[in-house]
């Protein structure tokens, strides 16, 4: 940055990441950012995580309601 080079302190859970913005890490598929580190994305039932992997959404037929995945009439 600026000419000059930073250490990158990466949290448990997280990989290097060289996109010009950002922190310089991504967590793991299955946890998310919260601020320095990385937490274990607590999944509902009838929910799955999403194709991106730092977030989850409900299954078919279900929908998101507080938190949960409640069937959708």
């Amino acid at each position: 940055q600026a000419g000059l080079c930073e250490e990158i302190m990466i949290p448990e859970n997280a990989y290097f990441d060289d996109a010009n913005y950002g922190a310089g890490w991504t967590c793991d598929r299955g946890y998310a950012a919260a601020g320095e580190t990385c937490e274990l994305i607590d999944v509902p039932e009838k929910a799955h995580l999403a194709w991106s992997g730092n977030r989850w959404e409900c299954n078919k037929n279900f929908q998101k309601l507080k938190g949960l995945c409640v069937l959708n009439n």
